[in-house]
């Protein structure tokens, strides 16, 4: 049960009365006194009583009046209001309690029923305290949800603009939590969460504001920081959780680490969204960079014009879809039979292709998911792809920027998106994409240094004229592969794309690996 100190206005202009009324009830509760409605306004608006206790006849402003400003006064908190009243008509009651009025008291005021009547109002305030509670609230963390968190954000935005404070938001993101999950099982994940939500809880002053904003990710708001504040005290909430052990199962005690995406208000940035958003993108850039630091959109936004020679030059800054994407050398038809899809997407090693239309227009998408669940079924080799495929489809167009897909990759269940141009599918972009081009981005920076992911050609003992020469063979190969087709040759059309495939990535590799930092570009 809620058990604070509540707090009770009494208003009436009757001297006596006020007395005998407030003097009942200071020993149990914070009391204040108002002679008028225009006084009692005022202290309401600056005091917020938990219960205004007001009688209906006073000059200028009467209880009736009174009971609507409170109604119509925008708060988190329900303000419960007993009229004192020597009216007894139905009319009368009704009137008042359409003004919203919760209860009436007599003005023959006895210390056993206003005692009464005060505790029957504080059982519903507890009550109701308890229901938004549990409204507004994460169960398993006790930080706010994003509805609830979303409101907070709204009256600090209009306080940030109105005195032209500073207003920053983090986006805090466990790392490899999915892994954590699957290594030590979900209460394990469980308790990491509510670790993390601790650890933000004690970092954070009273104004502060926390919410689980999805997943293993949390969004803070912190008033009055700027970004350079808020980047500072997401390294010390970083390092405090590198160094917190969380137990996991009996005897066993691990570690996490958490990214960080930091961006502050602006006087360009349009809505608490907007500001969330770039915090979002900040959060992203963390993690394709090696996770467990701390990312802001100010520095992002500061090296988007850097040379691809500077230091601090990231990954996917500047890149766009069409640098990325594995080309799609083949789509699928709706009436394609899932016997040439299985063969197709088995040769071509891809785990998903584009189902396109009459007009070559993205209609679908089938996974090698959606084949299995296919052939389960004793007739489903006799389904086309138009029984089969997802419409669900999410595509980017082939100038969308890179980073962008990252961050819904990272944050979906969905491995692949569809690269379109004028609605037509021109390529996909899958985790995988991804790791392969940072990947040959830093082996480009850092020819020197030993690869972990992948073949170092040199390291490898593969000499430039070698590579030369598997490039050649497989070009050769490719050649005769088309001279066949022309010639009406019986040749397997996944055999052909398989080899294209198996070209365009060996061709990735070698530039990443021998021509620097913008080698990543996919020819």
């Amino acid at each position: 049960m809620v058990t604070d100190r509540k707090r009770l206005l009494v208003v009436d202009d009757d001297r006596p009365t006020l007395c005998l009324i407030a003097g009942i009830l200071k020993a149990d509760y914070e009391v204040l006194t108002a002679h008028d409605g225009r006084a009692a306004w005022e202290l309401i608006d600056q005091w917020r009583p938990d219960m205004v206790i007001t009688d209906w006849n006073m000059p200028g402003l009467d209880g009736v009046q009174l009971c609507r400003k409170i109604r119509e006064m925008k708060s988190s908190r329900y303000t419960y209001v007993i009229l004192v009243t020597a009216k007894s008509r139905s009319e009368d009651m009704v009137y008042a309690m359409e003004a919203g009025a919760d209860d009436f008291m007599s003005k023959s005021v006895t210390q056993t029923m206003l005692l009464a009547r005060v505790r029957a109002g504080i059982r519903i305030l507890d009550m109701e305290r308890q229901l938004r509670h549990c409204s507004e609230r994460d169960p398993l963390t006790d930080t706010l949800n994003r509805r609830a968190f979303f409101s907070r954000f709204d009256d600090q935005w209009e306080r940030s603009i109105r005195e032209r404070s500073p207003l920053s938001c983090v986006l805090v993101d466990i790392d490899f939590f999915k892994g954590f999950n699957d290594t030590y099982g979900h209460a394990a994940g469980d308790r990491a969460l509510r670790t993390l939500a601790d650890l933000l809880a004690r970092h954070c002053r009273s104004g502060d504001v926390v919410c689980r904003y999805g997943g293993e990710e949390f969004c803070v708001l912190l008033p009055e920081m700027d970004e350079a504040d808020a980047v500072l005290w997401a390294e010390r909430v970083g390092r405090s959780l590198a160094n917190l052990d969380i137990s996991v199962a009996k005897e066993v005690i691990v570690r996490a680490t958490a990214s960080f995406g930091v961006a502050a208000r602006r006087d360009s940035t349009q809505t608490p969204e907007e500001l969330t958003m770039l915090a979002d993108r900040a959060l992203a850039v963390a993690k394709v960079s090696g996770r467990n630091c701390v990312a802001t959109h100010d520095a992002i936004s500061r090296r988007g014009g850097a040379s691809a020679e500077g230091a601090d030059r990231l990954p996917l800054e500047g890149v766009l879809a069409h640098h990325v994407m594995t080309p799609s050398v083949f789509c699928l038809d709706l009436d394609d039979p899932v016997s040439f899809v299985a063969e197709t997407l088995l040769q071509v090693r891809l785990d998903s292709t584009p189902v396109v239309d009459s007009e070559r227009r993205l209609t679908g998408v089938v996974s090698t998911r959606d084949l299995l669940a296919t052939l389960t079924d004793a007739r489903g080799w006799e389904k086309t792809v138009r029984d089969i495929m997802r419409t669900d489809v999410v595509s980017y167009h082939e100038s969308s920027p890179v980073h962008e897909i990252a961050e819904f990759l990272f944050r979906s269940a969905t491995g692949t998106v569809v690269v379109v141009r004028d609605g037509r599918p021109v390529g996909t972009i899958s985790v995988r994409t991804l790791l392969r081009w940072c990947h040959n981005w830093l082996a480009g920076r850092a020819p020197g240094s030993r690869s972990t992911i992948g073949t170092d050609l040199h390291q490898s003992g593969v000499e430039n004229d070698d590579a030369i020469r598997l490039v050649e063979t497989a070009v050769r190969q490719l050649c005769q592969f088309r001279r066949e087709l022309a010639e009406g040759s019986p040749t397997s059309l996944p055999r052909v794309v398989g080899e294209a495939t198996n070209l365009q990535e060996l061709a990735s590799d070698l530039l990443g690996q021998q021509q620097g930092p913008d080698a990543g570009l996919v020819l």
